[in-house]
């Protein structure tokens, strides 16, 4: 027939556990070589990357628990979302101000 296979599949999808790793015995006098190498290694390295941001997140919280827990900055919303625009309230209403009558006199007025 076509389509089916002839045979029947052996395969499994098991994982031996019979397999552990062996131990590497090594002479002392070389492992305490390795062990020198890898301490000049990490010390010519300096700390990791993740090592200075620990240190840098204590200082600030540090820094942050002598200052008694609050910022200096407090938002007040009158005096702040006015000082970041860059427009004169007074000219905007000049030019804008007679635009709704400009546009009643170019388009029809009323929704139709």
């Amino acid at each position: 027939k076509k389509g089916q296979m002839k045979g029947k599949s052996n395969f499994e999808n098991k994982k031996s556990r019979s397999r552990e790793p062996e131990e590497v015995v090594v002479d002392a006098r070389i492992q305490q070589q390795i062990d020198s190498i890898m301490d000049a290694h990490a010390s010519a390295r300096g700390p990791s990357l993740m090592d200075q941001h620990k240190s840098k997140q204590e200082k600030e919280k540090e820094d942050k628990a002598k200052q008694g827990g609050k910022s200096s900055w407090t938002w007040n919303r009158n005096k702040d979302l006015d000082k970041g625009r860059r427009v004169d309230k007074d000219a905007l209403q000049m030019i804008m101000g007679g635009a709704g009558g400009d546009l009643k006199t170019k388009f029809q007025g009323g929704y139709g």
